[in-house]
């Protein structure tokens, strides 16, 4: 991103940068979903890539404010999930011993 703002003065050019990362960042994040019969895996996985390319790219434009919002946001997201998956757990060792 810094290198697009400094090497291409023209905003349509540094649009199609911020394109090309979506678009890579997505491929990538894409890889990272396993379908299995019954079950998939990699999404918080894949969501957690792209947001890292989105927090890079507001960085990279200097939208330090964005980029920590995204950041707490990814944390919150992530730490909520590892919540729910204790208590489930929880849940399910507490119905198996009666």
């Amino acid at each position: 991103m810094l290198l697009a703002e400094h090497l291409l003065p023209e905003p349509e050019a540094r649009t199609r940068v911020i394109q090309g990362v979506i678009g890579g960042i997505g491929f990538i994040g894409g890889g990272a979903i396993f379908k299995q019969p019954g079950d998939v895996t990699g999404i918080a996985t894949a969501a957690t890539i792209w947001n890292m390319g989105a927090i890079g790219t507001a960085v990279g434009y200097g939208d330090y404010w964005l980029g920590l919002l995204l950041s707490i946001a990814s944390i919150v997201v992530l730490e909520f999930g590892r919540f729910t998956h204790w208590i489930s757990s929880a849940r399910r060792k507490k119905e198996r011993e009666g």
